[in-house]
């Protein structure tokens, strides 16, 4: 893969690379040529070596999408196995507990409810 050295310890700290299945390294939810063609655009816009077509633009941004994406996931797999936790539960803090609601309460409220719809008919 054409990840240039400059590059390579932003990619790995940011959980950016991983390896397809014949065991080539790819951005984590790329295969090997989307990878191929995102880091050429990216490069090519970095350098400011012409501007992208409207095509260009639309594909890097899905590529884009699909790839921080998986890259959250294995970040949030991470967390998991570290922390041994929910990622997205942990940081919320504690959850209200439900309130306690005594079965014949909602049955009870359910024929109020078609006493007065028949008082409502009467009339």
């Amino acid at each position: 893969m054409p990840v240039k050295d400059a590059d390579r310890a932003e990619f790995e700290a940011f959980s950016d690379l991983g390896f397809d299945s014949k065991g080539r390294e790819v951005l984590v939810g790329l295969s090997y040529e989307e990878t191929e063609w995102y880091l050429e655009v990216l490069e090519r816009d970095r350098a400011g070596r012409g501007q992208l077509t409207k095509e260009e633009s639309l594909r890097r941004s899905a590529l884009d999408d699909r790839h921080t994406a998986a890259r959250l996931k294995v970040v949030e797999q991470a967390n998991q196995a570290r922390f041994n936790t929910a990622w997205d539960k942990s940081w919320r803090g504690p959850q209200p507990m439900a309130p306690k609601i005594h079965p014949g309460a909602v049955t009870r409220a359910r024929v109020n409810a078609k006493q007065a719809r028949a008082k409502q008919e009467a009339l």
